[in-house]
């Protein structure tokens, strides 16, 4: 867990010139700011670094149980969150060929899967695994784990978790948060400024 201090002129001003509401209100609307400019820039980071669609690290909904969330300060809380969700990923995710199970019947499962997980890395040739679709609907990367025809196993990548806790997605959050932290600040004492003098 990433925890982050930033040092910001201008505050103890601010306090001593303003209601107190307001200035809950401007730092409250600071930190969401912050929080949800890193959460851009360490997806795009993260993209930088593996072949995976942006898509692919968002958590929708309550159900899915995978993928990254940003929680922004509601109400009395004085915290906000960039959180990784779930496992590994389904290897599907990332850079695979072929991507469908009728393009990889076509193929006739005899070149098995070409799979690249990261950007920086080599092609890697998965020579027994295939394309399957579940009966759920679910498509995914599989191998037999035997001679017959089942069980089959899903093949997995690195989870959200992981890719969001490196240490090249940390050093970008906190860049992020630093560099941004004054002129968002500055922003929004203007904008509380001029409505506690209405």
């Amino acid at each position: 867990m990433l925890k982050t201090n930033v040092q910001i002129d201008g505050v103890g001003e601010f306090k001593a010139r303003y209601a107190r509401s307001a200035i809950e209100k401007a730092m409250r609307r600071t930190l969401n700011d912050l929080t949800s400019r890193a959460g851009t820039a360490v997806k795009r980071k993260i993209r930088e670094i593996y072949n995976i669609r942006a898509r692919d690290l968002v958590k929708r909904g309550t159900h899915n149980r995978q993928g990254m969330e940003v929680r922004l300060s509601r109400g009395a809380s004085g915290d906000a969150y960039i959180i990784g969700f779930g496992g590994p990923l389904p290897l599907i995710h990332f850079a695979t060929t072929p991507k469908t199970p009728d393009a990889d019947l076509r193929r006739k499962r005899r070149n098995g899967v070409r799979v690249k997980v990261k950007h920086a890395g080599g092609t890697k040739r998965l020579k027994r695994v295939f394309v399957a679709r579940m009966q759920s609907g679910h498509i995914g990367l599989f191998e037999r784990t035997g001679r017959e025809r089942t069980p089959i196993q899903q093949k997995y990548g690195p989870g959200v978790g992981s890719m969001l806790g490196g240490r090249e997605s940390m050093d970008e959050i906190r860049k992020t948060i630093n560099s941004n932290a004054q002129t968002v600040f500055d922003r929004n004492v203007r904008f509380y400024t001029q409505m506690a003098r209405k």
